[in-house]
This record gives structure tokens, sequence and C-alpha cells, in this order.
């Protein structure tokens, strides 16, 4: 039984680095997302859960 290993030649895709953009940005547009969701509701002053 032999274990995988990685390749001696490792190729970069373009494909591989839109994912890795797309990944990123979609990551930093949730957590912006949330920020602005939360600061929406501290200004109603509905901070507390479920009010």
């Amino acid at each position: 039984d032999c274990t995988d290993r990685l390749p001696q030649k490792l190729t970069v895709r373009n494909f591989d680095i839109f994912c890795f953009i797309f990944s990123a940005a979609s990551y930093l547009a949730d957590i912006g997302s949330d920020a602005t969701v939360a600061y929406i509701h501290y200004c109603e002053h509905r901070v507390g859960f479920g009010s």
C-alpha cells in the first residue's frame, strides 16, 4: 500500500488563482455584511437577543 505524496512539480493554473481570489473576496464580503447588520441593529437600539 503506497501513501499519496505531492508531485515533483506543482502547477498553479488560472482557475486556481480565480478560486483563491473568489473565496477570499466572499469571506471578506461575509465579514463586511455581518458588521453592517450589527451596526444597523446597534443604531436602532436592538442589541439584545431576540429583541
